[in-house]
């Protein structure tokens, strides 16, 4: 599903003009964005947390040149989905 699309789906069910649901979602994913660059955990309950993730840098090897490279430390979001967002067949 598309942003263009939730934005539809969300402006349909809440009668919000397309508009201002468009601005929710961009303030939102910017305040997720700012507090995530601090290394802020985002709890958002009927979705999921949403936190920083410290990774080890790494050593491979180049497949071609069999070359030893090191992958330096970096960082990325990691989201746990919420147990009621999980689909239990």
């Amino acid at each position: 599903m598309r942003k263009s699309e939730v934005i539809k789906e969300i402006s349909a069910r809440t009668n919000l003009r397309a508009g201002d649901v468009k601005l929710v979602l961009d303030t939102l994913a910017e305040i997720m964005r700012e507090k995530l660059s601090k290394g802020e955990r985002i709890n958002l309950a009927p979705i999921g947390i949403f936190k920083v993730k410290e990774l080890k840098p790494t050593k491979i090897r180049h497949i071609k040149t069999r070359q030893l490279m090191e992958i330096p430390a970096r960082k990325k979001v990691q989201y746990t989905p919420h147990s009621s967002m999980i689909i239990r067949r």
